[in-house]
């Protein structure tokens, strides 16, 4: 799904409360629905927990595994940057 596809679908569902004269009109999505749009986006459409866990578990492992997935790149480089200098002062 695409952001415009997103924003298509919610404006949609809530369109009797769309004004297209406010600009600044955004809909509410739950939570829950929230994540399971990233949860598919991120992990694919076929991606699910085979266990039996309540929603808030499988919400963990799915955070998690995104997080796996797609680290912080920025904070991996300046952490291998820092490692080097401290490897640098202690030998020293």
């Amino acid at each position: 799904m695409t952001s415009k596809e997103f924003m298509s679908k919610k404006l949609e569902e809530d369109k009797e409360n769309y004004d297209s004269s406010n600009m600044s009109y955004c809909p509410e999505t739950e939570p829950v629905e929230g994540l399971n749009i990233l949860i598919h986006h991120f992990l694919g459409e076929d991606w699910y927990v085979p266990d039996p866990m309540n929603t808030e578990q499988i919400i963990t492992i799915a955070v998690t595994k995104i997080l796996e997935l797609y680290p912080n790149r920025a904070f991996a480089e300046r952490f291998k940057n820092i490692w080097k200098y401290i490897k640098f002062e202690e030998s020293e």
